[in-house]
């Protein structure tokens, strides 16, 4: 059946290319890195070209790049680093990742001084608020650079700034999984202390990322044992994901003035569609072209439309994929949407290398759309 991946968001279908870069080092290139004869030493080195090209796309002049198993991990690193900061303020984005807002949970719950920046209607971090935040004892900050719900784009160097003027001494770190090769940017111009990517968002593998660490920031390992990674993330290194990485990130930078403005066609067309089969729809924060979070209908629960839609071949997300509770969207809430609009929410996120037909999806969206409102889903509650 053809079918239609709307949530690209979550993951990408890995490029074709990447996979043929990597596949050699699950067979004929399967040493192991940290051996000292020839062939694994030019393994190594292949982790090192890695390291060095992805460094090169972040736009970092100075600082060192550790390759993880996911970002997730990579974000855990960051903000445990740094818990021991005693009688000193944490400030987190009200609208973060979840691997973001379990580990500022965890730190609350553990004693340290958090607090929640919130957002404004379009999905940013309120910058009046933030401003209003700041002090000398703010210590750190973690801001994502786009939100993986709304699309919404933080103005992360000016964030940056903003927290110098106040102390100087101020650690930032931004979760860039959803902006790393989409958005025009460097960390040197960030001026971040720490920005987190992953591969499988940009048509890269599965259980890798990585995480960028400025010359002189502090980063404390979170797994011991053979001393890879400089020392910060033992364990042997996973060969065909970095390099997969590399790959995938050199193919979206070849692509990327390409990409952005096809999908900002794709999205202009589909909401176009929409409004030709009268879809009342509602989008909730603007930003990004190719994340969208909008409500389809009064009455239709966001979930229930989407296994509607998957028996079509229509693929779509209520929300982040590593939310533990589904019915429940922490960034639309922290936007000030009511509850109703968050239960009949829906996110989509494209690619402009998956099919589409956005006459076929706003065709499909609203036939499904007008059995389940016949079917009288009309009573909402968020109990």
């Amino acid at each position: 059946m053809e079918y239609f991946y709307l949530d690209n968001a979550a993951t990408t279908m890995m490029h074709q290319d990447a996979i043929n870069e990597a596949t050699g080092f699950l067979n004929a290139d399967f040493f192991n890195p940290s051996a000292v004869y020839d062939k694994a030493v030019e393994v190594k080195r292949k982790i090192d070209e890695a390291r060095g090209v992805i460094l090169s796309l972040l736009g970092a002049d100075d600082g060192r790049l550790i390759f993880t198993g996911s970002a997730t991990e990579a974000n855990n690193m960051v903000i445990f680093s740094n818990k021991n900061l005693k009688n000193k303020k944490f400030l987190f984005g009200a609208g973060e990742h979840p691997s973001v807002m379990e580990c500022a949970k965890e730190l609350k719950r553990q004693g340290a001084d958090v607090e929640f920046v919130p957002l404004d209607k379009n999905g940013q971090v309120d910058t009046l608020a933030f401003e209003k935040m700041l002090d000398s004892s703010v210590c750190f900050v973690s801001i994502q650079h786009v939100s993986n719900e709304t699309g919404a784009i933080n103005p992360i160097k000016k964030l940056v700034k903003m927290a110098r003027r106040v102390n100087k001494n101020v650690l930032f770190h931004s979760d860039g999984v959803q902006a790393f090769m989409k958005l025009d940017f460097s960390v040197a111009d960030l001026d971040v202390d720490y920005y987190t990517i992953s591969a499988h968002k940009i048509g890269g593998p599965k259980g890798v990322g990585a995480l960028y660490v400025k010359k002189g920031a502090k980063i404390l390992p979170l797994v011991f044992g053979g001393g890879q990674e400089s020392g910060t993330r033992s364990g042997t290194e996973n060969v065909f994901n970095i390099v997969g990485f590399m790959a995938a990130a050199k193919i979206m930078d070849r692509d990327r003035a390409k990409n952005e403005q096809k999908l900002s066609a794709m999205r202009s067309e589909l909401l176009c569609e929409l409004k030709k089969n009268n879809i009342d729809y509602i989008l909730h924060g603007e930003g990004m072209p190719n994340i969208m979070s909008v409500s389809l209908s009064r009455s239709v629960r966001g979930e229930t439309l989407l296994h509607a839609l998957e028996k079509r071949g229509v693929y779509v997300s209520t929300g982040s994929a590593c939310s533990s509770n589904k019915n429940f969207n922490a960034t639309l809430e922290a936007m000030g949407i009511s509850s109703d609009e968050i239960l009949t929410s829906i996110r989509i996120s494209l690619s402009p290398y998956m099919e589409f037909d956005a006459q076929k999806i706003a065709k499909i969206i609203k036939e499904e759309l007008t059995k389940l409102e016949g079917k009288n889903y009309g009573k909402m509650s968020s109990n």
